[in-house]
């Protein structure tokens, strides 16, 4: 990775996390950096990569490319800093995978209601067979 790095003074604005179950619910993201100081950085991409940052954010996963590379840095920084296990990173990833494929589901609408009222009338019915409590 070639780069320069500049100091910049001033607020971000609105740089938030990707947060797709806000984007489920439909609720405006947070922001997850609110700091006066930023620093930019200059890097240079393989076009596929490339590629893929712009259609990520032209698909409304993230408002620009700086979120995007503040959200990718972020993962990585909190998943160092858990320090988990190389069998736990790789779980973490297939869990990130699968929830990926049901955000593209529920996108491309072949989601269905669910009924939680008797989800948790089945789920307490089940614990108190199991436990026999009435």
């Amino acid at each position: 990775m070639v780069g320069s790095v500049t100091r910049n003074e001033g607020l971000m604005q609105d740089v938030s996390a990707h947060l797709t179950l806000n984007q489920i619910l439909d609720k405006p993201r947070q922001p997850c950096y609110n700091q006066t100081t930023m620093t930019r950085v200059a890097i240079q991409l393989p076009d596929e990569l490339n590629q893929f940052v712009n259609k990520s954010v032209q698909a409304g996963d993230f408002h620009n490319t700086d979120e995007f590379f503040i959200s990718v840095v972020s993962m990585y920084k909190d998943q160092v800093e858990e320090g988990l296990s190389e069998a736990e990173q790789k779980k973490l990833e297939s869990l990130r995978r699968d929830i990926q494929v049901g955000v593209d589901q529920l996108d491309r609408g072949e989601g269905s209601e669910m009924n939680w009222d008797a989800f948790f009338a089945d789920r307490h019915r089940a614990y108190a067979e199991r436990h026999g409590v009435s």
